[in-house]
């Protein structure tokens, strides 16, 4: 596969960038948004490739959950009217719509090894599709009710990296672990009033989750402890939005309420630096395969990609051609076919301080933005 290599020059600084004639360096990005839109975006040139999903003109069809297969040749996404679609991504073309008539979608993983897909429900179920064929083989009914026969609705679902465990998190601030060989519950953690969202770190022994409050729960998932409580630093209440793991799991980064994104150092715990982020809420964010970037997407309707290297934005994503409304879900492509070849290009600018790790999760020390 032919490359070419650039270097751009912005000030005092230079950046290495990484051209393919035929793959995009900064990565294949899906967004996705409240009247129901599903975008695809080059995030090395901030143009749109693909609008899988127009938008829904007479209602808010809200697609909170976007994922890749692991071998990233299927994007899924579902959506609050009960609505979950299937494409092909070496085409785009929709391979399934699955619907669902008596809840919304509000959260789905896939399994690490791309045979399951986990979607969670208002109405509390969790289904789980055999991707080979679409169909539900089996649902796990959320018997629990809160208050005055409010019922309760999943608000989140994970696997941990080996697919042993599944996590769910749910409005009434309870997270489920449950073994994915018999589906039985192995344990119950009490979060918060509401589970906004769960994540494993890569090696999978610790599990995060956050909800109304401004901290994260930070878990052992080895005795099911809790090892740490990360306080979000900042002044509005219920902040925390989002979260991600970096994929060599050296940091954990979280959206807030007031639009800053918290990125925390995980071998201490200590809080590494605040990007100002955007104007309204961060409601996902994502790494990209490599760790080089980091997405963040916020109901202004705009998407920024951060360089990991130096947290300068790199990217904006949105304009006349982006989300017209709230953005609530972003996916990377699990792929990046040249990794290999740009990691030995960036080896010969090899010196200590900048991590990047691939995706064999070997650590390769890079050089920093060169200065003039």
């Amino acid at each position: 596969m032919k490359s070419s290599y650039k270097m751009l020059k912005m000030g005092m600084i230079s950046f290495l960038l990484v051209f393919s004639s035929k793959n995009c360096v900064g990565g294949i990005l899906a967004s996705g948004g409240e009247s129901g839109t599903v975008k695809v975006w080059d995030t090395s040139n901030g143009k749109l490739i693909k609008t899988l999903w127009p938008r829904s003109k007479t209602r808010k069809p809200t697609v909170r959950a976007l994922a890749f297969s692991p071998d990233g040749t299927r994007l899924v996404a579902s959506r609050t009217d009960g609505r979950m679609r299937v494409w092909d991504t070496s085409n785009w073309t929709v391979l399934k719509t699955l619907r669902n008539s008596s809840a919304g979608f509000t959260s789905l993983a896939f399994s690490p090894d791309g045979k399951m897909l986990v979607s969670g429900l208002k109405n509390g179920s969790v289904e789980i599709f055999n991707t080979s064929n679409w169909e539900v083989v089996k649902t796990l009914t959320g018997r629990t009710r809160r208050g005055r026969g409010k019922p309760t609705h999943v608000t989140t679902v994970t696997f941990n990296p080996d697919g042993t465990l599944l996590a769910i998190g749910n409005n009434l601030g309870e997270v489920k672990i449950l073994d994915t060989s018999d589906w039985r519950k192995v344990q119950v953690l009490q979060s918060f009033d509401l589970v906004r969202a769960l994540e494993f770190n890569p090696s999978g022994d610790i599990l995060v989750s956050c909800g109304y409050g401004a901290e994260v729960n930070v878990w052992d998932t080895t005795n099911w402890k809790k090892l740490e409580i990360l306080q979000a630093k900042s002044e509005s209440e219920g902040s925390i939005f989002s979260m991600a793991f970096s994929p060599d799991g050296a940091r954990l980064v979280a959206g807030q309420k007031d639009g800053k994104i918290i990125i925390w150092d995980t071998s201490d715990w200590k809080e590494e630096k605040i990007l100002p982020g955007h104007k309204r809420v961060i409601r996902s964010l994502a790494f990209s395969p490599d760790g080089t970037r980091l997405a963040s997407a916020s109901f202004n309707k705009t998407i920024k990609i951060w360089s990991t290297l130096d947290w300068r934005m790199l990217v904006l994503l949105g304009g006349r051609r982006g989300h017209k409304d709230e953005i609530w879900s972003l996916a990377y492509h699990p792929e990046d076919p040249e990794l290999e070849e740009r990691i030995r290009f960036l080896q010969q600018f090899k010196s200590p301080g900048v991590r990047i790790t691939p995706s064999n999760g070997d650590p390769l020390e890079v050089k920093k933005p060169f200065l003039k």
